[in-house]
């Protein structure tokens, strides 16, 4: 028989291999085999479809960064305020298709219990035979909100009171609290309850008011402009609510698309002259109210200037010029002489407007700009040429022709 020797070398490689596999698979048992250490529990992002109809999410979150959370059961206990009932029937049912779960684990029975001030979440009852076995339950979610379990429709018969709904989950309690039980990886008996650990949390990141009436706010951007600024005038709010849509109205008219709030200003944009004033609506419901006063946006006309008086002086002497106005008092003109340095008349009243030139030279005056108390500017229209007789001195050649003085 043939003995074959083996290399120490690789004896000794070989137990260094062995040791680094049995490493590794016993810190990946020990990744899976704890529960999660936290999560949480949240109400999200509701809405209020109608006066009597509200609906709203109910989240599972992994909050351990390491150790998978896998979902064996859960029972849901949420508390509310009872003045939101209203004294109607209330229904407590599923949105179809909502719930992230695994089909095995997704509810199915809910009872809103009036009297008790809490509504629960049932999810399909399992026997000993179709529990389900771990590696089938839903994987749940680190990514903020989580894994929904379902989103929940409560119908009202009556409209829902004007109050906020105060959600909190039950946690404590001998009967109908909240409970969650996980997947142990591990264990021989998988299905744990993780439900008093303490690192539980509980949020509730809604609670408006149910119904409430829709709040008034001061319209903005009442102003004046000239007709030459067609960019029109910005219109808006002085405030404005979420979950609130807000209508222009031009004159009584809608226009525009309708705005949703915010929670702070808005605008409806750029518009031209009017009077315009605004309404609201709460979105889904038949409430709505008018927004306070109106903004105003008057468009004025610009002002106009002609100038006038054309003449022939001795030189020495003075002529009157003049200008037919249009717009509104007071005005202000700039004129200018043979294009020289403009001269500018303020606190004009009344058209037309005379004034003096006694020019040495012959000269040609124009309006090169007219404002009225608006403050919509122009320029003006016409000359009066001036000519000055440098051969005679005194009296006033106008209308004096060709001849020779």
């Amino acid at each position: 028989m043939q003995r074959v020797l083996l290399n120490p070398s690789k004896m000794k490689r070989t137990k260094q291999i062995i040791l680094m596999v049995m490493g590794i698979l016993f810190l990946s048992s020990a990744t899976w085999a704890q529960l999660p250490s936290s999560y949480q529990c949240s109400v999200r992002n509701d809405f209020l479809v109608s006066s009597k109809v509200y609906e709203f999410d109910v989240y599972l979150q992994n909050l351990d960064n390491f150790r998978v959370f896998e979902l064996a059961s859960f029972y849901g206990a949420i508390n509310f305020n009872a003045a939101i009932v209203n004294g109607g029937a209330i229904t407590m049912t599923a949105v179809p298709g909502s719930s992230e779960l695994v089909p095995d684990q997704r509810p199915i029975d809910f009872h809103f219990e009036t009297a008790e001030g809490y509504m629960e979440i049932w999810e399909q009852p399992l026997t000993s035979e179709t529990q389900l076995l771990k590696g089938f339950g839903t994987p749940i979610s680190r990514s903020t909100p989580g894994t929904r379990v379902v989103r929940i429709r409560l119908t009202n018969s009556v409209d829902f009171g004007v109050a906020s709904p105060d959600f909190t989950f039950k946690f404590t309690g001998t009967t109908d609290f909240t409970f969650v039980k996980a997947f142990d990886q591990t264990s021989p008996f998988p299905v744990t309850d993780i439900t008093t650990q303490s690192s539980h949390t509980m949020a509730a990141m809604i609670n408006p008011v149910l119904n409430a009436p829709v709040l008034a706010f001061d319209m903005t951007g009442t102003y004046e402009y000239c007709i030459d600024d067609r960019d029109g005038e910005p219109i808006g709010l002085t405030g404005s609510e979420a979950g609130v849509s807000y209508q222009l109205l031009r004159n009584n008219i809608t226009t525009g698309s309708p705005v949703a709030g915010t929670g702070s200003t808005i605008t409806f944009g750029k518009y031209l002259e009017g009077t315009y004033t605004a309404s609201a609506v709460r979105v889904g419901t038949d409430l709505t109210n008018n927004m306070t006063g109106s903004a105003v946006l008057t468009e004025n006309p610009l002002p106009a200037a002609v100038l006038s008086g054309t003449a022939r002086i001795c030189k020495g002497t003075s002529t009157t010029l003049s200008v037919d106005l249009d717009g509104t008092a007071p005005w202000s003109i700039t004129y200018s002489a043979n294009g020289a340095t403009p001269v500018t008349l303020t606190g004009i009243m009344a058209s037309p407007y005379t004034f003096n030139v006694s020019p040495l030279l012959t000269t040609t005056y124009a309006i090169t700009n007219v404002t009225d108390a608006n403050l919509c500017s122009a320029v003006g229209l016409g000359t009066a040429i001036v000519s000055v007789d440098l051969n005679s001195e005194g009296g006033d050649l106008s209308g004096a022709g060709n001849q020779t003085i």
